[in-house]
């Protein structure tokens, strides 16, 4: 349930920007979501730049290694753009990469994962998801990245997802060529096989909007959406913390990451216990505050940062 003590998504603006660390959306069944994501300096935030009018405020665009995208940006764009939308709003949802230079990489899905669990809670249907790799590196994809990608998106999504490459302006066209065929043949295989399509992003604009509109297309061809990210259900439906998730356990968390989140889970559960009057959520509490406590004891007496112990506490082991 949306926080409404945070701020709201502007319905009477044409296009709004938030940029809160944690955004909770107040958001509904008309909303169509498309988180856009990869690496850092792929052209993330370009990609959604072209997509909006020309007096549509834009999102700050990176020059370089370092990232300028460290919080999750929404942009809302209504059907003054796009027909196939017929009164309901586009998201536009610029990411962090995980290779992010200033933050890590569990603060980076920590980010993500609450902004898309807030979006999943009030209702807000995913259209699909673009993930974008920059045509001119000539360096491989971090295998990291891309499983935690996977995990995070889920099978069932993939079919939605659009792999896109950028930059074919500054790339020789055969050497261009050559790299999006060892991407599509060696490091996006298995997502391509689970339904994902493969676009150039070689016209700007253009390649932008196509994109976009292929993702609507599919949208009224199936008559609506029901779709839903791997984490979004994880979160929400089975009410994992984030390191229980698929995508989590890709990642290395400190013992203080972990005992944070669990004390989280904590407070909800004892927030769900009172507001249902319910004797077994009570005494999962009870037990959850008993576990908690001795993790910690032990983990002060131990001295480790993390022990095998500790893992399987939180299923990771």
């Amino acid at each position: 349930m949306a926080n409404k003590s945070m701020k709201k998504w502007g319905r009477n603006t044409n296009v709004s920007v938030l940029r809160e660390v944690d955004p909770v959306i107040e958001g509904d069944a008309n909303d169509i979501v498309i988180p856009v994501m990869g690496p850092t300096g792929v052209g993330k935030s370009s990609f959604i730049n072209s997509l909006l009018g020309p007096n549509d405020q834009k999102l700050a665009v990176g020059h370089g290694l370092s990232s300028c995208t460290s919080d999750v940006s929404p942009v809302i764009i209504t059907d003054g753009h796009y027909g196939q939308l017929t009164g309901r709003r586009l998201v536009m949802v610029d990411t962090p990469g995980f290779d992010d230079t200033s933050l890590s990489d569990t603060e980076i899905l920590r980010r993500i994962s609450v902004w898309l669990a807030a979006s999943y809670s009030s209702k807000m249907k995913l259209g699909g998801v673009v993930y974008l790799d920059d045509i001119t590196q000539t360096c491989p994809p971090a295998r990291k990245d891309l499983d935690t990608f996977q995990k995070l998106v889920g099978k069932d999504a993939l079919k939605s997802t659009v792999l896109g490459t950028t930059k074919w302006s500054i790339v020789k066209p055969n050497d261009g060529v050559a790299r999006q065929r060892e991407l599509e043949c060696t490091y996006w295989t298995e997502m391509i096989n689970a339904g994902s399509r493969v676009f150039r992003i070689d016209e700007g604009e253009r390649s932008a909007r196509n994109i976009v509109n292929c993702i609507l297309s599919e949208i009224g061809q199936q008559g609506g959406v029901n779709r839903f990210l791997r984490i979004q259900s994880e979160l929400v439906d089975m009410q994992k913390i984030i390191p229980e998730t698929d995508a989590g356990r890709t990642l290395k968390y400190s013992l203080d990451e972990l005992i944070e989140m669990q004390k989280q889970r904590a407070r909800k559960l004892r927030a769900r216990a009172v507001r249902a009057d319910d004797e077994e959520l009570r005494r999962q509490f009870v037990e959850g505050e008993k576990q908690l406590g001795q993790l910690v004891q032990e983990a002060k007496e131990m001295k480790v940062p993390l022990s095998r112990r500790i893992k399987k506490f939180f299923g990771m082991a």
